[in-house]
């Protein structure tokens, strides 16, 4: 028995050697899953396994690579857990921070957005195009783009475009509007437009009149007409009852019968001036007033000359043959009896062209009046100036009472308003008492009105041929009292002569 078991034994020792020797190459095979760039945990396990049953003395070993997987891949568990916080935190803080982008680019569109249309409405159209390119720009929203852009461009397209002037311009606002996607049949014009390279004002006509607000334009910069009623013969009686308040002695009662005719419902407008401004390559800086220029107010520093002037190229504009023939010669109107009229231009009507021009006092003041059969009132539509006209009184930040006083007036703020705001006439005509003074086409003459009187009904009047006094001026103004703004109230001044309390309207004989 003895050597039997010396026989075995080694026998026993080498077999598990034998399986132990296997051990080594599994533990090196786990800790090999565990390294480089794909680590295979599953593997590991199996060979770690493996490795304990192969050799159950070295099982430690094995298990403490496993403890030590075991322990990596809890602390990349927790790892990976804080990372996913971190990730939620910054991805939280990334929605935070474009939501704030958003939010300041919103508010800097909606700034641009403000910033163009005060622009346009204060007269400084180019500059307004370049403010709205940059609204354009930003990354917003495209609807809210659309709602609150589309008016605007096609505002400055209409502007550019009808005054004829600066087309390059206009074709810049129609890129900015092709942006914004509008219409289909809309984006085909205004391809073509930049396509072609349009340079006439008669190429964007087709264009215009596809644009969203485009009657809204041209109501804002062209003038709008109302007819005056002349009843059944066109008679009336022109001046003042000898019993009315504050009647002048040159208001003397006098028949007048008169054609048909039509009246600006408005005064002339900032809106209308600056685009024969723009049109004729000219500056609004010297009618701005002190308190600034703003579309729907009357256009004031426009002296009688200009006023003429507008007309024809109103006239012009619409296709229609000018009335007034102009001799832009200082002293060219021989007959021109003014002292300080520094200009005296030639100005010739020709009474037989059907156009625009300036209203003669008779056809100011029926107008005024409401047509031949209206009740006939102090102001233009009331014997209430406040409820028709801007004046002393209520022109400024605050009603005034008591006496005039023209300082109590300019600490007053006292200035003109936008057209339409106070009541018409009755017939749909606005602003003919107060607000800004009218320029007639009449020279003024104090005996004019009697001179009238002893023709019996003088047809169509004219006014004097000429007079040392100036032309007639009507409908009083927003710095002076109400006595002044009555219908029948009579002024003048030199024809040249330009200030912030003057402006005009026109009269249209179809």
């Amino acid at each position: 028995m003895k050597y039997l078991f010396l026989f075995l034994f080694p026998f026993t020792s080498t077999v598990a050697d034998a399986q132990c020797s296997s051990f080594d190459d599994l533990l090196k095979k786990g800790n090999n899953c565990l390294k480089g760039t794909r680590i295979d945990y599953q593997e590991a396990i199996n060979a770690y396994t493996a490795a304990i049953l192969a050799c159950p003395d070295r099982a430690n070993e094995a298990k403490q690579s496993i403890s030590k997987m075991v322990n990596d891949i809890n602390r990349l568990r927790e790892n990976a857990v804080l990372a996913e916080k971190k990730a939620t935190v910054a991805l939280a803080d990334l929605e935070k921070a474009l939501a704030d982008i958003r939010a300041k680019n919103i508010t800097t569109f909606e700034s641009f957005a403000r910033l163009s249309a005060d622009l346009i409405y204060t007269l400084n159209h180019a500059e307004a195009l370049e403010k709205i390119k940059v609204a354009v720009d930003i990354e917003v929203d495209a609807e809210l783009k659309r709602q609150q852009l589309t008016e605007p461009i096609s505002e400055l397209l209409y502007f550019f475009a009808e005054s004829g002037l600066r087309l390059e311009l206009a074709r810049r606002a129609a890129e900015l509007l092709l942006q914004l996607e509008p219409g289909t049949e809309l984006i085909l014009l205004l391809r073509q437009c930049l396509n072609e390279n349009w340079n006439n004002r008669k190429q964007f006509a087709p264009l215009l009149k596809k644009l969203p607000f485009f009657h809204k334009f041209q109501v804002r910069y062209y003038p709008e007409l109302a007819t005056v009623p002349l009843g059944t013969d066109g008679v009336f009686e022109m001046g003042s009852d000898s019993s009315e308040w504050g009647r002048d002695n040159d208001e003397q009662l006098h028949q007048v019968k008169l054609t048909a005719y039509q009246i600006t419902v408005t005064l002339v407008t900032f809106y209308q001036f600056a685009l024969y401004s723009e049109a004729t390559d000219r500056s609004l800086t010297s009618r701005t007033p002190y308190w600034g220029r703003f579309g729907d107010h009357p256009v004031v520093n426009v002296n009688w000359y200009e006023a003429v002037e507008y007309a024809n190229w109103l006239n012009t504009q619409l296709g229609l043959p000018a009335v007034y023939q102009i001799k832009k010669e200082v002293n060219s109107d021989l007959d021109n009896q003014v002292q300080n009229d520094y200009l005296k231009w030639k100005v010739d009507w020709n009474n037989r062209i059907k156009g625009y021009r300036l209203p003669t006092e008779a056809e100011w003041e029926l107008a005024a009046r409401g047509g031949v059969g209206a009740p006939k009132t102090i102001f233009a539509g009331s014997d209430t100036l406040d409820n028709v006209g801007w004046y002393w009184k209520n022109s400024g930040d605050k009603p005034l009472s008591g006496n005039w006083d023209l300082n109590r007036v300019y600490d007053n703020n006292g200035r003109t308003h936008p057209v339409k705001v106070k009541k018409d006439n009755g017939i749909g005509i606005y602003d003919m008492s107060g607000n800004v003074w009218e320029w007639c086409w009449d020279w003024y003459s104090i005996e004019y009105y009697a001179n009238c009187n002893n023709q019996g009904i003088v047809h169509n009047p004219t006014g004097p041929e000429s007079s040392t006094g100036g032309r007639v001026l009507r409908g009083g103004r927003w710095d002076h009292d109400a006595e002044y703004c009555r219908v029948a109230n009579r002024f003048r001044i030199n024809p040249d002569y330009r200030e912030n309390r003057i402006g005009f309207r026109l009269v249209f004989v179809p």
